[in-house]
This record gives structure tokens, sequence and C-alpha cells, in this order.
């Protein structure tokens, strides 16, 4: 089944093009032919998909081919008067065309030098933005697997307190919202579940999810083998149920279908597998980019935890998604979820207050704040492209500058006007189909790169890839690609005056004015789009920078961490977990080179997001709320982070149950309660304890690392004041060396005290740091690449403008160099040519960085758009480039002995 929708989404899109290629044919032919030859394209292709995209592409390949030449012919006869001369002209045209690129070919094997360097060039620009496009087409244009997926909507949690950075919600209020309202057909909550699975292999910690029973109805797919949910499991006590993800179904079972009705264990708990869902689903990873794709699904259900242990309705934390009713607008469904909420705030005014809820398309919450990068870059990629455009214009302009003798004999033998514009379009077309053949190869290079780069970042690009929708984007970048540099050497070819090109001699002959000022005017453009280039990527590098130099909080040097849960059914309860954990950390504290360990509920810039009212007892009805970000940590946690203690103490091994409940507040959290007062010994109420502060904390960086400071309260761990917290936690280890380096020590300790007990996420806090950058990184590296790339063309189209000029006038500067002038005047006459267009471009390219740095602005960080070291220093940078690139061609000119040149010339 999963196959055969494959297959079917190739056959569609490759009768999509071939549909929009029929529109090359004249008007007339395409009323008369069009209809019946897209039948019989769509019977072929149909008939060849079952065969799979490869025979697909062969047939598609094979039938646009045939369809461009038909088109041509009859393009080319459409205002033939003789209807029975028709078939004649047609011959006489195609004949005409072939015999084209025929010798354009030949011209190309005879120039390699030429033929090298335009296809190179083509190659790189091509590639490029085919590699680019892949990540686009990926990310943004693929259709999503799901039925119906514009009805699909993410309802997302607001507060008009705070910006509820996550988007979470509480689940409960998500129930009664699902319960009370009409807007959707059908709903589900979505929670992030890591279990440990055991027995039948290897135990494995592995990313699930918790969804309602109508969470695969919400996407309206099919089970591949079993069934989904049923409504009646969607309660805990029945919940012990689990739908299995296609991947694990392969990797762990080999996809043998008797797992269906076979119990597997799951945090020591036996789960029923009743379905497999099918391959091409895509789990839509609505907690975040941090958590991996699900291995499996359960109802949601809370393992059997007590009702006073499971999450209160003020804590939001959970996702959720829903199908519009089919009458239903988002308009309306947004109005509805206003009013329901606002009837939740009066029903329970202490939890709900300022609480309310909103929701967006399911594509935009896949896709986040990924389509802006996306746009940009491919806009930069776009402008590389248009650099090796105007190169290899510059090159097919100086070929017909030197051919313009032999384009008067033509023209002189009787070759028309449109004859000699074909021949100049012809080869500008093969020199790009070239170079887009071989640019395909970059692009496929560039993708195994790219895969690497945007996989922290970019959603959907698992399988990224040039695919058959690259491959029509490729073939279309060719041909306008080729068509655009064609476009002035066929102006000058076409406006040749045959009378004086064959009364020139050869000693006399030079390149024309208007040659000179085209290819003059394509530098001057490759300047201006350089700099545009160059500009954003210094921004970009300096956002980079200072965010790998900003100060999360914490001292990442040295800091191992892993995550750990130890499962419910052997540890039922917090004394049984704290046990465990604590026999775990006297282990890891006696590996060489540990200096300490300590343990967190959720690590600093992992994704995590546990949003809980805090309320000061002195002011119980407050105009703004706060709402830290809470997390539950050991006595060690702040040494072994190596977070400062600005104020007070840290949490300590006396801080149990029975003594006070305390906390340990960050600078941004006494801020917000007491502005411009001393916190210590002041109270105030997370999840109804009231919890004494006895230390503040310097601020840690949560989500991201341009964020603002974060209001954070931190509990201690055996004093259990959120019950929930406490199982799945992350263990941190300060070390003295390699922290990676202990890693089979770790896993060594980890099964002497449960050799059932996986971890999962090992790695340094370092790299934590590092994936924390990946968008910024994305960006900085890609938009750095391009101008770099711009750069090496515009260095290229520089030197090969000055190398021409300086050859076609040899014999003039022989001339003044046998007349007495200076070598160093010779000099600074070529590079004075040489650099007016290049001042030129900086002063179009400047004011236009200007404006898309106005753009960049949301995605600066610690430097400003318009920061006067990248506007001074790129134009410098690109002038001192072309001085060099001018300066080489010139010197070789002048170091010629001139009484030789004259002799040859």
């Amino acid at each position: 089944m999963p196959e055969n929708r494959g297959s079917a989404r190739w056959v569609s899109l490759a009768c999509r093009t071939y549909a929009a290629g029929l529109r090359l044919l004249p008007h007339a032919t395409r009323k008369r032919d069009g209809q019946s030859m897209l039948r019989l394209f769509e019977r072929v292709a149909s008939e060849a998909g079952e065969h799979g995209v490869w025979r697909l592409l062969g047939v598609w390949l094979g039938a646009t081919s045939d369809l461009v030449v038909h088109a041509l012919r009859e393009r080319l006869t459409r205002n033939n008067p003789t209807s029975s001369l028709a078939p004649e002209r047609k011959a006489n045209m195609l004949d005409a065309l072939m015999m084209d690129v025929r010798q354009s070919v030949r011209e190309l094997y005879r120039r390699p030098l030429f033929a090298l360097l335009a296809g190179a060039t083509f190659a790189l620009g091509i590639g490029a933005t085919t590699a680019i496009f892949s990540v686009v087409h990926a990310a943004l244009l693929r259709d999503l697997p799901y039925a119906e997926p514009d009805r699909i909507v993410r309802l997302i949690g607001t507060r008009r307190d705070i910006a509820n950075v996550g988007g979470t919600l509480s689940y409960l209020n998500y129930r009664d919202v699902a319960s009370r309202g009409t807007s959707f057909t059908v709903s589900s909550g979505y929670d992030e579940w890591r279990p440990n699975l055991t027995g039948g292999g290897e135990p494995l910690l592995i990313d699930a999810a918790q969804v309602n029973a109508g969470f695969f109805q919400v996407f309206g797919v099919r089970a591949a083998i079993g069934r989904f949910f049923l409504p009646e499991q969607d309660t805990d006590g029945q919940d012990r149920v689990v739908v299995l993800s296609w991947a694990l179904w392969q990797s762990r079972w080999a996809g043998d279908p008797s797992v269906i009705g076979r119990d597997i264990e799951l945090n020591g708990i036996p789960h029923t597998v009743v379905g497999v869902a099918p391959r091409e689903f895509e789990d839509p990873l609505l907690s975040g980019s941090s958590w991996q794709n699900p291995g499996l699904w359960r109802p949601f259900g809370f393992e059997g935890l007590p009702a006073d242990q499971q999450p209160s309705r003020g804590s939001s934390s959970y996702v959720a998604v829903a199908r519009l009713a089919d009458d239903v607008t988002i308009e309306r469904a947004h109005a509805e979820l206003a009013s329901l909420s606002t009837a939740l705030e009066a029903e329970f005014p202490e939890q709900n207050r300022d609480v309310g809820m909103t929701l967006a398309p399911i594509r935009e919450t896949i896709i986040g704040d990924v389509r802006g990068s996306l746009i940009i870059v491919l806009g930069a990629v776009g402008f590389v492209l248009a650099i090796a455009a105007a190169n290899v214009g510059s090159l097919l302009l100086g070929r017909t500058a030197e051919r313009r003798a032999e384009i008067a004999v033509r023209a002189a033998l009787g070759a028309t006007r449109n004859r000699i514009i074909a021949r100049t379009v012809v080869e500008s077309l093969v020199t790009a189909i070239a170079g887009g053949a071989l640019g395909i190869l970059v692009a496929i290079a560039a993708t195994r790169w790219l895969s690497a780069l945007v996989r922290e970042f970019v959603p959907r690009t698992e399988t990224l890839g040039v695919n058959l929708a690259v491959l029509a984007f490729t073939f279309a970048t060719t041909l306008v690609a080729g068509l655009v540099c064609s476009i002035l050497p066929a102006m000058l070819a076409a406006d040749a005056d045959p009378r004086a090109s064959l009364s020139e001699t050869p000693r006399g002959s030079t390149s024309s004015a208007r040659s000179r000022r085209f290819r003059r005017g394509l530098v001057t453009s490759e300047v201006a789009l350089a700099i545009v280039l160059l500009v954003g990527a210094g921004l970009l590098g300096r956002t980079l920078w200072n965010l790998m130099s900003v100060d999360v909080g914490i001292d990442t040097r040295g800091l191992l961490t892993f995550e750990l849960a130890p499962p419910a059914a052997r540890y039922p309860d917090a004394p049984a977990v704290h046990a465990i954990h604590d026999d775990l950390v006297e282990r890891l504290r006696s590996l060489p080179a540990v200096q300490s360990v300590a343990l967190i509920n959720i690590a600093p810039l992992t994704g995590g997001f546990d949003c809980n009212p805090a309320i000061r007892p002195d002011d119980p009805d407050p105009e703004e709320r706060i709402c830290p970000q809470v997390r539950t940590v050991t006595p060690e946690y702040f040494r072994t982070a190596g977070v400062e203690i600005a104020a007070g103490r840290p949490i300590e091994a006396a801080d149990r149950s029975g003594s006070r409940p305390v906390a340990v507040i960050t600078e941004a959290m006494a801020n917000a309660l007491w502005p411009g007062e001393d916190a210590i010994g002041r109270h105030f109420f997370v999840v109804d304890s009231l919890l004494e502060v006895v230390g503040v904390a310097s601020d840690v960086k949560h989500l991201r690392l341009e964020e603002a400071a974060t209001p954070m309260v931190f509990l201690a761990r055996d004093q259990g004041i959120i019950p929930w917290h406490g199982r799945r936690m992350t263990v941190m280890l300060r070390t003295s060396g390699d922290p990676l380096a202990l890693a089979a020590g770790v896993r060594s300790a980890i099964a002497d005290v449960d050799a059932q007990l996986p971890i999962t996420n090992l790695r340094t806090m370092e790299t934590v740091v590092s994936n924390a950058a990946a968008a910024p990184r994305f960006r900085a590296v890609l938009l750095g690449s391009f101008a770099t790339l711009a750069l090496l063309l515009a260095a290229i189209g520089i030197y090969g403008v000055v190398s021409y000029s300086v050859a076609q006038r040899t014999r003039e500067m022989a001339i003044r160099l046998a007349l007495g002038a200076k070598s160093g005047g010779v000099i600074r006459l070529v590079l004075r040519e040489a650099l007016t267009p290049v001042l030129l471009g900086i002063l179009i390219g400047v004011p236009a960085a200007w404006a898309l740095a106005r753009v960049l602005a949301t995605l600066l960080f610690g430097v400003t758009a318009t920061d006067p070291s990248v506007f001074v220093l790129v134009p410098l940078a690109l002038v001192a480039v072309a001085f060099l690139a001018a300066f080489v061609p010139a010197r070789r000119a002048v170091r010629t002995d001139p009484m030789h040149t004259l002799r040859e010339a």
C-alpha cells in the first residue's frame, strides 16, 4: 500500500509537469492535440509507475524531449502561409537547429578552456541552486502525507501575562475544550514519552508519544497492519496498548506481522501491540525539534499515577491537534476557542487566569520559523546563479566579438538575422545544458553535506536528495539561465555590420564599444550582487559568533550529560526512584576524572518547557502573574553545572522531605517578583506550595541562546514539591578531562545498577549548546558559502574582462610603451578602467545590501542591521579582490617586449 501511494504521487507529479510543458506548443496545436497527448502520457506514465520511479523518470524524460522538439517544429513553422510547403519548411528548420547544435558542440570541443570555464561556472551556480531547492522542496513544497492537511490545526496555549514560547497548554483545559466545542470532528492531545523497551534484544530508551484515541484519525491515515486505538482505550488503566512506527517494526522485529497481539515490555509494564503505522506517516513532532520521530504511540495515560500526583490544570506542558469540521473555518474555530477559554478562566480562576488558546494550520506548526531562513538562502543562491550567468554571458560576449568576421561572412552569404540569433542562443543553451548536467552531480554531493547541516533545524529532510521534482526544477533553471546568458551576445551578433566587420584587418580589429559596455555592465551587476551577499553573510556570521560567545549561565567545559528514566513497574514511587538515582550517582563519582555528579529534570537548552505560575502571598491578585520555568535538582547541581550563586545559598542535602520547602531562583525571577529588593527570605507559591527563597542564582539560558533572561525556579528533588518531576532526569558529570572518554565507564556503571536500564542522549554540554545554534549556523554557513562563491565568481569575471580587454589592446599598449610611457602609467590606466565598473557596482550594491539588512534584522543577535564595520569592510575587501584580479593581467601586459608585440601585430 505505501509503495503504491508513493508511485501515485510521482505519476501525478510527472503528469502535472508534462501538462505544464504542453504550453510550449502553439495555442492552436495545444487546443487541437493537447488533451489527447496528455491522456496518452497519463496512461504510459501510470504503467511505468508500477515498475518504479526510475522507469517513470525515463518515460518522462523521453516524452518531454519529444514534446520540446515537437513544439520547436510547430513554432518555427507557425507563420508559414503555404500549407503545402509546411512539411518541407519544418524539416529545414529542424535540420538547421540540429546543425547549430552540432556546430556548437564542435566549437566547445575545439575550445576546451572556454568550455571548461563556462561549464564549471554554470555547474557551480546550477548545482548550488538545485541543492538548496531540494531542501526547500522537502520542507516547504512537498505535500504533507495526510488526508486534507489544510483541515488539520494545532491548538496553541497562550498567556496574556507572559510569552508562552512553547505554545503549550494544560491537558485538562484541552479535554474541556474538546468536549465542549463544536468546531472539530476529532482531536487529540500529544505529549512526549520516553519508555524503556526491554525484552527481545538490547534495552532501548526510545522516543515515543502519548496521544488520544483520535490521533491517527486526525491525520486520516490507516494502519499498515492491525488497527489504531479504540475510544475506550483512552483512559488510564485501559491504555496498555501501543502502535509501532514502521521504522521500529522493521529494526526491532524485522517486519514480522505476528507482532500484532504480542506483548512488549515498556517501563517494565506489558503493552499489547495493536497496530503498525504506515511507512509514509510523518509524526508532526509537536513536542519540538529536539524530539526525534516517535518509535511508538500509546493512548494518553499517566502510568497509574495517583490523581494527586498527576499534572494539574495549571501545568502547561502539553500540545494538541484537531481536524476542523467540514463547514468550519479557522476564523470560526478561533472565535470558539476564545469563548471557551474565557469560560474556563471564569470556572477555574486560580489556574486559568490570563490563560487562552488559539490555533494554527499544521503545516505552519511543522515548518516553524524555518520558512524565512529557507527563502533567504534560496534568494542568496539565486544571486550566485545570477553572478554565474553574468560570467558566462561575459565569456559569450567575448566569443561573439572574436567571431565578428565569421558572423559577417555568414550574413554576406545570406544568413538572416534570426538565423544568426538562433546560432548564438543555441550555443548558450548547449553550454548551459552541459553545465546543468555537471550541476546535478554538484547538487548530489552538496545535498549530502546539507543533510548533516539541516538535520537539527529543517523539518522533513530525512530523505533529502535529488528527486524527480528537483530534476524538473534543474532542467527549467538550466534553460532559463542559458537563455538569459544569450540575450546580450545575441543582440551584439544581430546588430553587427557585415561591411564594417569585413573591412577591418586583424591588426586593427578591436571589440566594439557596445561589447565593452555590455561586459562592464555585467561586472557592475556581479559586484552589486556580491556586495549584497557579503554584507548578509557578514551580519549573520557576526550573529553566529555572538551566539557561540554568549554566556549560557553554566560552565559547559568538561560537562557530560545523559538522560535516564527508571520504569514505574520496577520503581513505583519516589523513594525507589531516588534510591536508584543515588546509587548510580555514587558509582559515577568513583569514575576517574569525575569531580561531581548532579541531576536535573530538564537540562538547559534541550527544548523542555515546564511553566508553573508563581504567586506572592502578599499580592494574591497580581495584575501580571509570573510563570517561571521550574526545575527540580539535586544538591550538587549548581556546583556541577557551574551556575553561580549571586546571593544566599544553593540547594543543600538538608533540604529534604519534612523540612521547610525552599527554592533557589534566578536573578530574572527575583527582579520579576521583587524588583530592586532583596529576595532572600521572601516567600511565593508554586503548585500550592509556599516556598522560601534561600538563594539567587545567575540567569541560565532556557530554550534559545538569543532569548532574554528567563525567570526560573530550582526546587529540591528530595522535597518532592512537584510530584511529576524526578523520574525522568538528566544526569550531569563534571570531569577534569575529555567527557566522552567516560562514556564506556558510564554505561558500565548503569549496567551494574540495572542491566535493563537504557540511557539516551549521551553527549557533552558543548554539543547541546552547539545544537542550540543550529538555525543561525545554517543561515550563516550557507550564506557565507554563497558569498564566498560569489566573491570568487566576481573575481573571475573581473579577471576575464580585464584579460580580454588587455588582449584586445595589446598593440595600443605596445605603442604607448614604445613612445616612452612608463609601465606604471599603463598599469594605472588598465586598473582605472577595470575598477570603474567595480566602484559603480559597490555604489549600487551598498544601498541594496542596506535594504536586505533590514529584512535580516529579526535574525540578528548582538549586531545591528547597519553595523558600520560590515558595511565598511565588505566594500574594501571587494575592492582589494578586484584590484588583484585586474592587476595580474595588467602587469603581464606591460612586461611583454613592445617591439616584439608590434612585429607580431
